[in-house]
Protein backbone atom coordinates (compact mmCIF):
# COMPACT_ATOMS: atom_id res chain seq x y z
CA UNK A 1 0.00 0.00 0.00
CA UNK A 2 1.64 3.14 -1.24
CA UNK A 3 2.71 5.70 1.37
CA UNK A 4 0.36 9.08 2.41
CA UNK A 5 1.92 12.76 1.64
CA UNK A 6 2.65 14.16 4.72
CA UNK A 7 0.18 16.98 5.66
CA UNK A 8 0.53 19.77 8.19
CA UNK A 9 -2.19 20.82 10.69
CA UNK A 10 -4.65 22.99 9.75
CA UNK A 11 -3.03 25.40 12.18
CA UNK A 12 0.10 25.60 10.94
CA UNK A 13 -0.98 26.63 7.61
CA UNK A 14 -0.74 30.15 6.37
CA UNK A 15 -4.02 31.64 6.28
CA UNK A 16 -3.66 32.57 2.18
CA UNK A 17 -2.98 28.48 1.93
CA UNK A 18 -6.50 28.10 3.47
CA UNK A 19 -9.44 26.63 1.02
CA UNK A 20 -11.47 28.74 -0.56
CA UNK A 21 -13.82 30.16 1.93
CA UNK A 22 -17.70 29.71 1.35
CA UNK A 23 -20.17 31.78 -0.78
CA UNK A 24 -21.05 33.86 2.65
CA UNK A 25 -17.94 34.34 3.61
CA UNK A 26 -16.69 35.49 -0.02
CA UNK A 27 -18.66 37.92 -0.02
CA UNK A 28 -18.69 38.93 3.32
CA UNK A 29 -14.98 39.66 2.57
CA UNK A 30 -15.55 41.54 -0.33
CA UNK A 31 -17.96 44.02 0.81
CA UNK A 32 -15.30 44.41 4.03
CA UNK A 33 -12.48 45.35 0.82
CA UNK A 34 -15.20 47.98 -0.63
CA UNK A 35 -15.69 49.22 2.86
CA UNK A 36 -11.86 49.68 3.24
CA UNK A 37 -11.18 51.08 -0.13
CA UNK A 38 -13.77 53.92 0.52
CA UNK A 39 -12.50 54.52 3.46
CA UNK A 40 -9.27 55.49 1.51
CA UNK A 41 -7.26 51.95 1.77
CA UNK A 42 -5.59 52.23 -1.32
CA UNK A 43 -3.57 49.47 -1.67
CA UNK A 44 -3.53 45.79 -0.86
CA UNK A 45 -1.34 46.07 2.17
CA UNK A 46 -3.26 49.05 3.45
CA UNK A 47 -6.37 46.66 2.64
CA UNK A 48 -4.73 43.57 4.64
CA UNK A 49 -4.33 45.79 7.97
CA UNK A 50 -7.30 47.33 7.69
CA UNK A 51 -9.91 44.06 7.19
CA UNK A 52 -7.28 41.42 8.92
CA UNK A 53 -7.50 39.18 5.71
CA UNK A 54 -4.39 37.28 4.28
CA UNK A 55 -2.44 38.98 0.80
CA UNK A 56 -3.12 36.66 -1.25
CA UNK A 57 -7.04 36.99 -0.70
CA UNK A 58 -7.00 40.69 -0.52
CA UNK A 59 -5.51 40.78 -3.82
CA UNK A 60 -7.55 38.20 -4.74
CA UNK A 61 -10.60 39.79 -3.78
CA UNK A 62 -10.01 43.44 -5.38
CA UNK A 63 -8.79 42.06 -8.63
CA UNK A 64 -12.06 40.23 -9.07
CA UNK A 65 -14.05 43.34 -7.66
CA UNK A 66 -11.80 45.76 -9.91
CA UNK A 67 -12.79 42.41 -13.48
CA UNK A 68 -16.98 43.67 -11.96
CA UNK A 69 -16.34 47.48 -12.10
CA UNK A 70 -16.25 47.35 -8.73
CA UNK A 71 -12.90 48.99 -7.80
CA UNK A 72 -10.51 50.74 -10.37
CA UNK A 73 -6.73 51.17 -10.06
CA UNK A 74 -6.98 53.88 -12.80
CA UNK A 75 -4.14 55.80 -10.48
CA UNK A 76 -1.88 52.95 -9.01
CA UNK A 77 -4.50 53.30 -6.10
CA UNK A 78 -7.30 51.23 -5.36
CA UNK A 79 -10.76 53.08 -5.90
CA UNK A 80 -14.38 52.94 -6.05
CA UNK A 81 -15.67 51.98 -9.35
CA UNK A 82 -18.35 52.27 -11.78
CA UNK A 83 -20.38 49.84 -11.13
CA UNK A 84 -20.72 51.19 -7.55
CA UNK A 85 -21.94 54.61 -8.95
CA UNK A 86 -24.49 53.05 -10.94
CA UNK A 87 -25.93 51.26 -8.27
CA UNK A 88 -25.88 54.49 -6.30
CA UNK A 89 -27.82 55.77 -8.85
CA UNK A 90 -30.48 53.21 -9.35
CA UNK A 91 -30.72 52.86 -5.63
CA UNK A 92 -31.50 56.85 -5.81
CA UNK A 93 -34.19 56.62 -8.15
CA UNK A 94 -35.76 54.21 -6.15
CA UNK A 95 -35.84 55.92 -3.34
CA UNK A 96 -39.38 58.32 -3.05
CA UNK A 97 -38.30 61.21 -2.63
CA UNK A 98 -41.34 63.03 -1.74
CA UNK A 99 -41.96 61.35 0.48
CA UNK A 100 -38.54 61.12 2.69
CA UNK A 101 -38.75 65.07 1.56
CA UNK A 102 -42.76 66.27 2.51
CA UNK A 103 -41.89 66.15 6.44
CA UNK A 104 -39.02 68.68 6.09
CA UNK A 105 -40.66 70.63 3.54
CA UNK A 106 -43.32 71.06 5.83
CA UNK A 107 -41.67 72.51 9.00
CA UNK A 108 -39.78 74.56 6.43
CA UNK A 109 -42.85 76.49 5.56
CA UNK A 110 -44.42 76.44 9.23
CA UNK A 111 -41.19 77.93 10.19
CA UNK A 112 -41.25 80.68 7.38
CA UNK A 113 -44.92 81.33 6.02
CA UNK A 114 -43.32 81.17 2.79
CA UNK A 115 -43.79 79.12 -0.63
CA UNK A 116 -41.90 75.91 -0.08
CA UNK A 117 -40.63 73.94 -3.49
CA UNK A 118 -38.75 70.23 -4.13
CA UNK A 119 -37.83 70.31 -7.95
CA UNK A 120 -36.01 68.33 -10.44
CA UNK A 121 -34.02 69.09 -13.18
CA UNK A 122 -35.84 67.91 -16.38
CA UNK A 123 -34.72 68.63 -20.35
CA UNK A 124 -32.65 71.54 -18.62
CA UNK A 125 -35.56 72.93 -16.69
CA UNK A 126 -36.10 73.04 -13.56
CA UNK A 127 -39.67 70.82 -12.80
CA UNK A 128 -41.50 71.53 -9.25
CA UNK A 129 -42.64 68.00 -8.04
CA UNK A 130 -43.82 69.32 -4.56
CA UNK A 131 -44.74 72.41 -2.58
CA UNK A 132 -46.39 73.85 0.27
CA UNK A 133 -48.35 76.98 -0.19
CA UNK A 134 -47.15 79.82 2.02
CA UNK A 135 -49.06 80.94 4.80
CA UNK A 136 -48.88 84.78 4.26
CA UNK A 137 -51.74 87.24 2.69
CA UNK A 138 -49.03 87.74 -0.22
CA UNK A 139 -47.77 84.14 -1.07
CA UNK A 140 -46.29 82.53 -4.65
CA UNK A 141 -48.92 80.15 -6.20
CA UNK A 142 -46.91 77.89 -8.37
CA UNK A 143 -48.65 74.46 -9.67
CA UNK A 144 -46.64 71.08 -9.43
CA UNK A 145 -45.13 69.98 -13.44
CA UNK A 146 -44.74 73.79 -13.86
CA UNK A 147 -41.02 74.25 -15.13
CA UNK A 148 -38.90 76.99 -14.73
CA UNK A 149 -35.28 78.58 -16.63
CA UNK A 150 -32.43 76.79 -14.51
CA UNK A 151 -30.18 80.21 -14.58
CA UNK A 152 -32.62 82.60 -13.49
CA UNK A 153 -34.34 80.67 -10.15
CA UNK A 154 -32.61 79.56 -7.17
CA UNK A 155 -33.73 76.06 -7.61
CA UNK A 156 -31.80 75.97 -10.91
CA UNK A 157 -28.41 77.17 -9.55
CA UNK A 158 -29.03 75.00 -6.71
CA UNK A 159 -29.23 72.44 -9.04
CA UNK A 160 -26.29 72.98 -11.00
CA UNK A 161 -23.95 73.44 -8.40
CA UNK A 162 -21.45 70.89 -9.13
CA UNK A 163 -21.00 72.03 -13.06
CA UNK A 164 -17.96 73.14 -14.64
CA UNK A 165 -17.54 76.42 -15.78
CA UNK A 166 -17.26 75.73 -19.40
CA UNK A 167 -21.04 73.76 -18.75
CA UNK A 168 -22.62 76.67 -17.00
CA UNK A 169 -21.68 78.91 -19.38
CA UNK A 170 -22.90 77.05 -22.28
CA UNK A 171 -26.38 76.85 -20.01
CA UNK A 172 -26.31 80.46 -19.07
CA UNK A 173 -25.85 81.44 -23.08
CA UNK A 174 -28.38 78.92 -23.86
CA UNK A 175 -31.31 81.05 -21.14
CA UNK A 176 -30.00 84.03 -21.19
CA UNK A 177 -27.60 84.59 -24.45
CA UNK A 178 -25.17 88.01 -24.30
CA UNK A 179 -25.94 88.77 -20.47
CA UNK A 180 -22.92 88.88 -18.37
CA UNK A 181 -21.91 85.94 -17.20
CA UNK A 182 -18.92 86.71 -15.75
CA UNK A 183 -21.31 88.02 -12.71
CA UNK A 184 -23.25 85.30 -12.63
CA UNK A 185 -20.20 82.95 -12.71
CA UNK A 186 -18.87 85.26 -9.68
CA UNK A 187 -22.36 84.36 -8.09
CA UNK A 188 -22.45 80.62 -8.94
CA UNK A 189 -18.78 80.22 -6.74
CA UNK A 190 -20.47 82.02 -4.28
CA UNK A 191 -23.13 79.43 -3.75
CA UNK A 192 -21.09 76.87 -4.41
CA UNK A 193 -18.80 77.59 -2.04
CA UNK A 194 -21.75 78.34 0.41
CA UNK A 195 -24.29 75.74 -0.97
CA UNK A 196 -26.98 78.37 -1.19
CA UNK A 197 -28.38 79.97 -4.18
CA UNK A 198 -30.18 82.71 -4.48
CA UNK A 199 -32.95 84.42 -7.24
CA UNK A 200 -33.22 88.39 -6.54
CA UNK A 201 -36.25 88.79 -8.29
CA UNK A 202 -34.43 87.55 -11.51
CA UNK A 203 -37.28 85.62 -12.71
CA UNK A 204 -40.44 87.01 -11.16
CA UNK A 205 -40.64 90.77 -10.08
CA UNK A 206 -40.35 90.96 -5.80
CA UNK A 207 -40.25 87.38 -6.27
CA UNK A 208 -36.91 86.68 -3.79
CA UNK A 209 -35.89 82.73 -3.49
CA UNK A 210 -33.27 81.16 -1.35
CA UNK A 211 -32.70 77.06 -2.59
CA UNK A 212 -30.28 74.29 -1.89
CA UNK A 213 -29.40 71.37 -3.41
CA UNK A 214 -30.73 67.92 -1.95
CA UNK A 215 -27.76 65.27 -2.26
CA UNK A 216 -28.29 61.39 -2.74
CA UNK A 217 -25.46 58.47 -2.31
CA UNK A 218 -22.35 59.53 -2.69
CA UNK A 219 -23.20 63.08 -2.78
CA UNK A 220 -24.56 63.66 -6.02
CA UNK A 221 -27.63 66.15 -6.74
CA UNK A 222 -30.75 64.90 -6.98
CA UNK A 223 -33.02 67.62 -6.45
CA UNK A 224 -33.27 71.11 -4.79
CA UNK A 225 -35.72 72.86 -2.53
CA UNK A 226 -36.33 76.33 -2.21
CA UNK A 227 -38.45 79.25 0.25
CA UNK A 228 -40.17 81.92 -2.01
CA UNK A 229 -41.14 85.23 -0.95
CA UNK A 230 -42.71 88.29 -2.58
CA UNK A 231 -40.49 91.57 -0.91
CA UNK A 232 -39.90 94.44 -2.60
CA UNK A 233 -36.68 95.02 -0.38
CA UNK A 234 -35.26 91.95 1.53
CA UNK A 235 -32.77 92.90 4.23
CA UNK A 236 -29.61 90.90 3.78
CA UNK A 237 -30.69 89.27 7.52
CA UNK A 238 -33.55 88.37 6.26
CA UNK A 239 -31.62 86.46 3.67
CA UNK A 240 -29.58 84.68 6.25
CA UNK A 241 -32.26 83.73 8.20
CA UNK A 242 -33.68 81.94 5.22
CA UNK A 243 -30.42 80.63 4.08
CA UNK A 244 -30.12 78.98 7.50
CA UNK A 245 -33.83 77.16 7.81
CA UNK A 246 -33.38 76.25 3.76
CA UNK A 247 -29.74 74.99 4.24
CA UNK A 248 -30.93 72.73 7.51
CA UNK A 249 -34.01 71.31 5.77
CA UNK A 250 -31.82 70.56 2.37
CA UNK A 251 -29.24 68.44 4.72
CA UNK A 252 -31.72 66.78 6.88
CA UNK A 253 -33.39 65.22 3.59
CA UNK A 254 -29.86 64.73 2.16
CA UNK A 255 -28.76 62.57 4.78
CA UNK A 256 -32.18 60.70 5.02
CA UNK A 257 -31.38 60.06 0.95
CA UNK A 258 -27.90 58.50 2.21
CA UNK A 259 -25.76 61.44 1.59
CA UNK A 260 -22.51 61.94 3.18
CA UNK A 261 -22.68 64.86 6.25
CA UNK A 262 -21.57 68.11 5.16
CA UNK A 263 -19.45 69.43 7.59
Amino acid sequence: MGSRAATRPRDERSADAAPAPSGTQTLLRGLDVLESVAAGRGSVPEVCAATGLGAEISRRLCRTLADRGFLTRDTGRLGLGPALRKLAEEADRQIDLIAVARPHLDGLADATLEAVHLAIEDRAMVRYIHMVHGRRRLSLRSIVGETRPMTRTSLGKALMLDLEEAELRRRFEAEQGAGDFADWHRDMRAAAARQIAFDSAEFEANVHCVGAPVRGAGGRILAAISVSSIVEAPTPEWRDEQAGLVDAAARAISLELGAPARA
